[in-house]
């Protein structure tokens, strides 16, 4: 099982008025080796805008047909971030997201903790999927194991961002630490990319390559997933894949 995948996120300077089902569909038919048998995906929703109409549509076509082709996909689903939940707009998102998850056969529905104020009734919606990552330093909440207790209490499933880790400095590696042994097999897989700084957290390791990042990254279990967020720019789009394979050979020679 491939262990290192991508989130669609990445693409989204690459190609800025892609729908998000064509960028599924592109990280689906990344060629070999990259994309190895359950290579693992992560689909970011940033906006509920992008769950409507065609693009809903084809959305759930795209995750049909990356869960189900040859080369299947780990699927993982990025809840939309610029929504509260509970809301009017989350009403309407949910049983989308819902539908996703099961087309998909989705590992997990990934939330952030700070726009959640209701956990139970999130769990209520994705039992045994329903997951929270821990936020960066400059939120308000969702940062450290205490914060993320009212979840583990739910029974949510963790996602450690490690670059959301990294922006406490030096209490970083005690915070991953403690994080993995908080939650322990509630974690189920990592976000992972370069640090630039905190207005600009995901860009491509090859950019920076931060020896701490790397030390994050040996702290994790073996078998959890990698997701990398780092974003692709707009002038690198047409060598795409040339461009992820030396972020997978870093990777492999830093990481592993």
């Amino acid at each position: 099982m491939q262990r290192i995948g991508f989130s669609t996120g990445l693409l989204y300077q690459a190609f800025p008025a892609s729908p998000l089902s064509e960028r599924v569909t592109t990280l689906s038919n990344l060629p070999l080796p990259m994309n190895s048998p359950a290579m693992p995906i992560e689909v970011h929703i940033a906006y509920p805008e992008q769950l409507l109409g065609d693009a809903y549509e084809n959305l759930r076509s795209s995750l049909f047909y990356a869960a189900n082709r040859l080369f299947y996909h780990r699927i993982s689903i990025h809840a939309p971030t610029q929504i509260n939940y509970p809301s009017k707009a989350a009403q309407e998102v949910l049983p989308k997201l819902h539908e996703l998850a099961d087309i998909s056969n989705a590992s997990a529905v990934v939330f952030h903790p700070d726009i959640v104020s209701d956990p139970a009734g999130i769990y209520t919606s994705f039992p045994e999927i329903a997951a929270v990552e821990n936020l960066d330093i400059t939120k308000s909440t969702g940062r450290t194991d205490m914060e993320l207790s009212p979840f583990k209490d739910e029974g949510f499933k963790f996602v450690l961002d490690l670059n959301h880790a990294q922006s406490h400095g030096e209490q970083a590696p005690g915070l991953v630490e403690t994080l993995i042994n908080f939650m322990g097999n509630r974690l189920t897989h990592s976000h992972i990319s370069g640090l630039v700084n905190e207005r600009n957290p995901h860009c491509l390791y090859t950019h920076n390559g931060t020896a701490a990042q790397a030390y994050l990254i040996t702290q994790l279990p073996a078998n959890i997933p990698l997701i990398h967020e780092g974003v692709v720019a707009h002038k690198d789009r047409l060598a795409l894949v040339e461009v992820l394979s030396q972020e997978m050979q870093l990777l492999n020679r830093f990481a592993f």
